[in-house]
């Protein structure tokens, strides 16, 4: 972080704290430090929302919402996750900075103890750790062949958009697609051509799915498409637009080795208590066979 531009969300309600701070950090701190101070947790949001923070420094005793000295870190970290967050705290206040920290606070200093040297160290590693973090969770949750996410990853993601789906009633489509390798002759060419086929079939997705869509590869030769806000009218255009894909790839590719897929989709409506399984036996039920070669 030497050397570097260093900028700082403070959620602190002590001003005279605030200037002692930032007066350190510009002695501490090699590069060029940037804090924005903020008050109340309404305005850490705002600024949240529409500019981007290396980490977020919060006072435990001044962000406290409705008696709850965790309530406002509660409420910050559940919406930005992958911001580090330092917590400050008093002396008597040793286990609150502890619960903090089990809840997914990066670090937590002294107040009284504070000096520039240490917050920046502080900073620096809460930084590198969340990064760490944010690492291991991207690691956790994407296939390493093709880069898109894996079971445990498009699992997680579709109950996180069902949820949000049931508040908002927003309706999104789930498409399962079945890879039909050829059979295996010898091993290791076998091998390479179905490996082969699941990247191509990858880039096939990516080229047809927005960005915002989830996507993923769920086992050896089944893959996940999870269409976001998208109407129950539309589900048979994106199944067009899926076909008119492979079908394009396979006239087009040189070897003459096609994709060889069926599809299926279902909608969810929002306001269903159906579960993650119940889609996918929904959308299994549904798969009939894409074109291979426009006949």
């Amino acid at each position: 972080m030497n050397g570097q531009r260093l900028k700082i969300l403070m959620l602190e309600h002590n001003p005279s704290f605030v200037r002692l701070m930032k007066r350190a950090l510009s002695q501490a701190h090699a590069g060029s430090v940037s804090v924005v101070d903020v008050s109340s947790i309404e305005e850490a949001e705002q600024h949240l929302k529409e500019e981007h923070f290396d980490v977020c420094v919060l006072d435990l005793l001044s962000s406290q919402t409705n008696g709850d000295p965790l309530g406002a870190f509660d409420h910050l970290h559940r919406l930005y996750p992958s911001i580090p967050i330092v917590v400050l705290s008093s002396d008597e206040d040793y286990e609150l900075s502890l619960q903090a920290m089990r809840r997914g606070a990066q670090d937590y200093l002294i107040k009284d103890k504070v000096t520039g040297q240490l917050l920046v160290r502080s900073l620096r590693y809460a930084i590198e750790r969340q990064h760490m973090l944010d690492v291991m969770r991207r690691l956790a949750m994407l296939d390493e062949l093709t880069g898109l996410y894996n079971r445990n990853g498009f699992l997680t993601l579709v109950n996180q958009q069902m949820q949000l789906s049931r508040r908002t009633e927003r309706k999104f489509v789930m498409l399962l697609i079945d890879l039909h390798l050829p059979p295996q002759t010898k091993e290791t060419k076998g091998r390479e051509l179905k490996e082969r086929l699941r990247t191509q079939l990858a880039d096939v997705l990516r080229n047809t799915f927005r960005s915002s869509d989830i996507l993923a590869r769920l086992d050896e030769a089944e893959f996940g498409v999870l269409a976001i806000d998208v109407a129950e009218g539309h589900k048979d255009h994106l199944l067009a637009r899926l076909n008119k894909s492979v079908l394009t790839w396979n006239l087009q590719n040189p070897d003459g080795i096609h994709l060889n897929l069926t599809i299926g989709a279902t909608v969810f409506s929002g306001n269903e208590r159906n579960r993650v399984e119940d889609l996918i036996d929904q959308a299994r039920a549904s798969m009939q066979a894409a074109p291979l070669n426009g006949e």
